[in-house]
């Protein structure tokens, strides 16, 4: 993963545990994929990002992978 600022990282941190929350009630979805399948989301989204990177071009990334909600299977929710 690419440096984030203090900022992005707490950012990142938070969106991450948002997602958490949502997945623990979807009984048949990987986590730890899920976060995994996110993060190499956002380091394709960054690559070529001067590092470190903010919590604007951050949020840029966040926003096209959707709400935290948005990564649970629509019949788990």
């Amino acid at each position: 993963m690419k440096s984030l600022t203090d900022a992005a990282q707490n950012r990142l941190g938070k969106y991450l545990r948002q997602v958490r929350n949502y997945l623990r009630a979807a009984k048949s979805v990987d986590i730890d994929k899920v976060e995994q399948n996110i993060t190499g989301h956002i380091e394709n989204e960054l690559a070529g990002v001067a590092e470190p990177v903010s919590t604007d071009v951050l949020n840029t990334v966040l926003v096209k992978l959707g709400s935290p909600s948005h990564w649970v299977p629509e019949e788990e929710l």
